[in-house]
């Protein structure tokens, strides 16, 4: 099954590189290269390897703007926990040849009332709802309306061997939880979290923040 990197990241994403690679042979070294367009052949013995490689997605946001052809906004009333993901460009944008990926007040979009009194149906809103979170996620009512309004934003590129590079910067601040993650590009086994995730990071952004067992959720 092929995976897709899918990245939810409240910071600054500079660069984001798959590259689809295939090692063969007993040995591999210290002296791996970054493989780039066409594949490398390397003459094969005992104590070496052959490998070949290319890089099936890249992204370093010089363009200034979020490109459609290599990313895609996941829609929930109901993301990471207490926040709702949308394809706002308040929440989403890019500038100085970086991604930002930003959280802002649902107060401030929606309304107070919209916590007491008010419906939250994100397709009417948006236009669609991801499949993935399930139909629940799609409409929240009154206080089940989420806070906060972010971004998770998924590539297009898929590898089913290879390596993962990004470059990104995590934020520090309260109720913060920024995110890289890899994820099916099938839910064969069903949804979330039945087939899988493979957590590049996960990191609280809190600076003082201690669970009762006395372990510390921080970022340093």
């Amino acid at each position: 099954m092929e995976n897709s990197e899918r990245t939810m990241v409240v910071a600054a994403i500079l660069f984001v590189a798959l590259i689809s690679d295939q090692t063969l042979g007993k040995k591999t070294g210290m002296n791996d290269r970054l493989l780039v367009n066409n594949p490398v052949k390397e003459k094969s013995s005992e104590n070496s390897f052959v490998r070949r490689g290319t890089i099936v997605f890249y992204d370093d946001f010089s363009s200034g703007d979020i490109d459609p052809k290599k990313w895609s906004t996941d829609i929930t009333a109901v993301g990471l926990g207490f926040d709702i993901w949308c394809p706002e460009s308040n929440n989403s944008y890019v500038k100085d040849n970086t991604l930002f990926i930003k959280p802002t007040l649902t107060a401030d979009y929606f309304g107070d009332e919209i916590f007491y009194n008010g419906t939250i149906d994100v397709r009417k809103v948006w236009g669609s709802c991801h499949p993935d979170y399930g139909p629940e996620s799609c409409v929240t009512h009154g206080r089940q309306n989420r806070p906060i309004m972010s971004a998770s934003l998924r590539s297009s590129g898929n590898i089913k061997y290879g390596r993962v590079e990004v470059v990104a910067q995590l934020p520090k601040g309260d109720w913060l939880w920024p995110a890289i993650w890899m994820m099916p590009v099938e839910s064969v086994y069903g949804g979330w979290p039945r087939s899988g995730e493979i957590d590049i990071i996960e990191t609280a952004g809190n600076e003082h923040l201690t669970l009762p067992n006395g372990n510390h959720l921080v970022i340093k």
